[in-house]
């Protein structure tokens, strides 16, 4: 593993499961009431 700085990589973690978060609800909210 190279020595890379965890700041950009836990921002673009936070980032993709926030987008995660906000989609995946839409989705099931959209089929359960249409």
């Amino acid at each position: 593993m190279p020595q890379l700085n965890p700041g950009p990589w836990f921002a673009i973690l936070v980032f993709s499961w926030l987008i995660f978060l906000t989609i995946i609800p839409t989705k099931i909210l959209s089929h359960v009431s249409p």
